[in-house]
């Protein structure tokens, strides 16, 4: 989802005309753009962005609420339990005509409703809603709408919001030495050094203890499809001290949403 101080609310019927020109909705068979279909959308816009605000409750967040994380960060809130809500960094949110907003899209672990607290400030959030307010296949009509937003308290267990680590680890590796490597056609370009994942079954406890004296490297307890060590090594020496280690085999893997090499290190079966 695009940074929501970017966007603005959609405050009239041509602002709700410009984000859905190519809506197909509003074409009639000439080709022309139907102004008055959007004019009556947009009544019904205001009529169940109403109902949403009306809905809000100044202890608990509502689905399409924002986030504002400690590093700057932005989530939305997605899913609303008894004690805590969960997360996303994007998705599709559906306003209804009753103003509830349902969410389709993944969702993170998320947060204690006790670690979070409303704020003054207000965000944009994109949402659809149905055509003439009848829900069925393509009636989907795009808008921006007001929000509320939310900061974490200090001290907040922030563990189930994955952007967070996410962030740390790029900001990391950008310090990090580069290397030089070759694309499918031969041509040079420089990339930071890879993380490494050390999978942590079968790894002997003296053998680990060494290979942080040798290298240098500080690791810390990870998941990476099962229980493993993470570092990111920040020189090439410490990276070709770890792989001189004879112990293990060595794969390369992708990181599932940066697509980044990471280097898995396992211990040869016997």
């Amino acid at each position: 989802m695009e940074n929501s101080q970017k966007k603005e609310l959609t405050s009239s019927a041509s602002t709700l005309a410009e984000l859905n020109k190519y809506n197909d909705n509003y074409l009639i068979y000439t080709g022309a753009f139907d102004e008055r279909s959007v004019a009556k959308d947009f009544e019904l816009l205001v009529e169940f962005s109403k109902a949403y605000t009306k809905s809000h409750s100044l202890h608990r967040p509502s689905v399409g609420d924002s986030l504002q994380l400690p590093d700057g960060q932005t989530v939305y809130f997605c899913h609303i339990h008894d004690s805590f809500a969960q997360t996303c960094e994007n998705g599709s949110f559906h306003l209804s005509n009753s103003g509830y907003i349902s969410y389709s899209g993944g969702l993170d672990s998320g947060i204690s409703l006790h670690d979070v607290v409303l704020t003054s400030s207000k965000s944009v959030l994109t949402i659809w809603f149905s055509h003439r307010g009848v829900l069925r296949a393509h009636c989907a009509i795009h808008a921006n709408i007001e929000s509320r937003v939310w900061k974490t308290k200090e001290g907040a267990d922030l563990s189930g919001i994955p952007q967070i680590k996410r962030r740390r680890k790029r900001l990391l590796k950008e310090q990090a030495e580069t290397i030089v490597k070759s694309d499918g056609y031969g041509r040079p370009y420089s990339e930071h050094l890879p993380e490494v994942v050390i999978i942590k079954e079968n790894l002997p406890e003296n053998l680990f203890q060494t290979i942080q004296q040798v290298t240098k490297l500080s690791f810390e307890d990870d998941y990476h499809y099962v229980p493993v060590y993470w570092c990111q090594p920040m020189t090439i020496d410490q990276l070709n001290k770890l792989k001189g280690f004879p112990q293990f085999t060595i794969r390369e893997e992708r990181d599932i949403w940066l697509y980044s090499p990471i280097l898995v290190f396992e211990i040869k079966p016997e």
